[in-house]
């Protein structure tokens, strides 16, 4: 009997199918990495991850059965001090989380997969051979939610990787109607209440936000991978 065409072989060639197309077990790679869980430290904090759904910018699924949000212990300290800061001034108002540890592996798909020309791809998506802070577990992707009427409107979605998001040009946008004057006013309160904890802004994204400058980051985190 040909080896090729063998129960045996066919046998195997799945098992290795199989065991290259799972997805792993992110919360023992983060938590092995000494990363923390938003929730279990602030439970009224939203978490709907984009890169668990099909609705982002790669159209699928790329974390599978991940749920729940991780980041370095002091970034989800600085996450919890906005989220109370933020409840304490609007009861009805609550952190929203698209995305905060992304590893590497998945940083490379956003990479790769973008449509976006190779001179804008880097405005937008961090080449991971450099590394994003999100690989680092020291970044965090969110938004507002009000109670009974559910996110704060932007003006954009989560990763619309347009002039629109900017917030470097908010003023000049709500100028020609571009953007309504309570876009421009939600990004600012999501912004005061994120660095007033410590966080650092992003001027091409209103929703991303970083626990450290990148040469501090690199220096005391390793990448996850």
């Amino acid at each position: 009997m040909n080896f090729i065409s063998s129960p045996f072989f066919l046998l195997l060639s799945c098992l290795l199918f199989i065991s290259c197309t799972k997805k792993p077990n992110w919360n023992a790679v983060f938590k092995e990495a000494g990363l923390v869980n938003i929730q279990e430290l602030d439970s009224t904090i939203k978490v709907n991850l984009a890169y668990s759904d099909t609705n982002n910018i790669l159209g699928y699924d790329a974390y599978g059965e991940l749920d729940q949000a991780y980041l370095r212990p002091n970034a989800a300290e600085k996450l919890v001090l906005a989220q109370k800061d933020l409840r304490a001034n609007y009861p009805n108002y609550t952190l929203y989380i698209f995305d905060a540890t992304r590893p590497r592996r998945i940083q490379q798909k956003l990479w790769d997969e973008s449509d976006l020309p190779i001179e804008e791809r880097g405005k937008y998506i961090a080449n991971p051979q450099r590394g994003s802070i999100h690989n680092y577990g020291m970044a965090v992707d969110l938004g507002i939610w009000v109670d009974g009427v559910g996110l704060l409107d932007m003006g954009t979605s989560f990763d619309d990787f347009s002039a629109l998001s900017h917030i470097t040009s908010e003023d000049s946008l709500m100028s020609i109607g571009a953007l309504k004057p309570t876009h421009v006013q939600n990004r600012k309160l999501l912004r005061q209440i994120m660095t007033k904890a410590g966080f650092l802004t992003l001027s091409t994204e209103w929703w991303h936000f970083d626990a450290m400058e990148r040469s501090n980051t690199k220096e005391q985190f390793d990448i996850v991978e």
